[in-house]
């Protein structure tokens, strides 16, 4: 399912987007979003994601997860134009640096 699609899901995201606080703070700024997979991080990625897509936010995405393919599944197509505003990455903490 392409959640972005959705129109009952796009109106809970836009009154996010209303109701935070001066959401406009990350206008044209980089976002670092861990656990991106998960059902709070990929809420917030999607966030972002209309908002480049309606409020044309210029927001660039870095998405985080242990699992890179899951990540991939869940965003795939969202961003509307290939991923240009989004950029995946697996971590885990399990992993050395």
């Amino acid at each position: 399912m392409k959640y972005l699609e959705n129109e009952a899901y796009c109106s809970d995201i836009k009154k996010t987007i209303e109701h935070s606080v001066d959401f406009s703070a990350f206008f044209n700024k980089k976002v670092l979003i861990l656990g991106a997979s998960g059902l709070i991080g990929s809420f917030i990625t999607d966030c972002f994601l209309y908002a480049n897509k309606m409020l044309n936010a210029e927001i660039m995405i870095y998405a985080v997860s242990r699992n890179i393919e899951q990540l991939k599944k869940r965003f795939e197509g969202s961003s509307g134009n290939n991923f240009n505003d989004l950029r995946v990455k697996r971590y885990s903490v399990k992993d050395t640096l």
